[in-house]
């Protein structure tokens, strides 16, 4: 734990931004959340989407699998979340 925050300070906190982003997966293929870096973009996915599988281009087997072979990051689920750098 760092010792300059409590541990109520990093207690998850939702968004008011999850119904719209909850909307836009139900209605489209692709959904693209962008925004500054460090305010919580892939904290609030893997939180509120838990069931979906996420993938980090921090990690360069997946940056290595997206290039030689792109459509098996889908193999085993047609939820992704894809965690760009």
């Amino acid at each position: 734990m760092n010792e300059n925050h409590s541990d109520r300070e990093w207690l998850y906190r939702k968004r008011w931004i999850t119904r719209q982003i909850r909307s836009a997966v139900r209605n489209f293929p692709v959904v693209v959340i962008t925004g500054a870096r460090q305010v919580g973009k892939s904290t609030l996915l893997q939180k509120e989407f838990p069931s979906f599988k996420y993938l980090s281009l921090d990690d360069f087997s997946i940056i290595q699998q997206s290039k030689i072979d792109p459509a098996s990051l889908w193999l085993d689920s047609d939820k992704i979340i894809i965690k760009d750098i």
